[in-house]
């Protein structure tokens, strides 16, 4: 985890950054342990109820996460967030939310693999492959 990520959102830039800084605020919003698979079951649970609030929680994380590494001088307020998500392309949230699966060790293109046999079931979209 460390990958930094800009979300441009009209003439805003944040800067996120998936780090352990990331995982450690996101485990206590989620209640929930900062490990990969449970993160990644939170975050979905998250958006069952509610895919902006799920993407609020990443981006407010995210944010957190940079600006720890540069020396914690809040870029974005909490309030500043609920405005600035809705106003974000669907595509880059989807980039955004493909990065922090791919950060948590998530491919989401990866083929799955059938249990029983240990092959691939022809079904891209759903499978998790470990970095």
């Amino acid at each position: 985890m460390g990958k930094v990520f800009e979300l441009q959102v009209g003439d805003k830039t944040l800067k996120l950054c998936f780090n352990i800084i990331f995982a450690e605020q996101l485990a206590k919003l989620l209640k929930c342990e900062a490990t990969p698979d449970a993160l990644m079951k939170g975050i979905l649970a998250l958006n069952e109820k509610s895919s902006f609030l799920m993407s609020k929680a990443l981006v407010h994380c995210g944010v957190l996460g940079h600006d720890y590494m540069v020396g914690y001088s809040e870029s974005v307020t909490g309030e500043e967030l609920g405005t600035l998500i809705v106003k974000a392309s669907p595509s880059q949230m989807a980039d955004m939310f493909s990065t922090v699966a791919r950060e948590l060790g998530y491919n989401l293109n990866a083929e799955p693999q059938d249990p029983q046999e240990g092959k691939a079931t022809g079904k891209a979209g759903k499978g998790k492959q470990k970095a």
